[in-house]
């Protein structure tokens, strides 16, 4: 029954839009991961930030080429990003005229993407 109830709920737009996107950005994100070279610099937090860090995060400029990394920062945007943004994005879809729904989400992403 829950089951049926995901489903059908996620048939309503903009929901099939957004998972298709996500599934899109997790795929890029699967075949682009080999292609740079990250070592573990994620591991910086707010109380282990040290030299090594800094070293790690050179290490990652240093051999991948940045337009590299912008496109593959990107990617993973896209894939983590749609499912979060799915409220706004439904409460546009919802409350905008039919013509001017696509201008409206199109903008709401325009400026989400220049936020991050």
């Amino acid at each position: 029954m829950r089951l049926r109830l995901i489903v059908a709920a996620a048939a309503v737009p903009p929901w099939p839009l957004l998972l298709v996107a996500s599934l899109l950005g997790w795929v890029g994100v699967i075949g682009s991961a080999e292609r740079f070279f990250i070592p573990a610099y994620c591991k910086a937090s707010a109380n282990h930030w040290d030299a090594q860090a800094w070293r790690d995060i050179e290490t990652v400029l240093t051999l991948n080429p940045p337009a590299g990394l912008a496109a593959h920062w990107l990617v993973m945007l896209l894939a983590m990003m749609p499912l979060l943004v799915a409220e706004p994005v439904a409460h546009l879809w919802r409350r905008s005229l039919a013509r001017r729904r696509m201008r409206a989400v199109g903008a709401f992403v325009a400026a989400y993407l220049a936020l991050w």
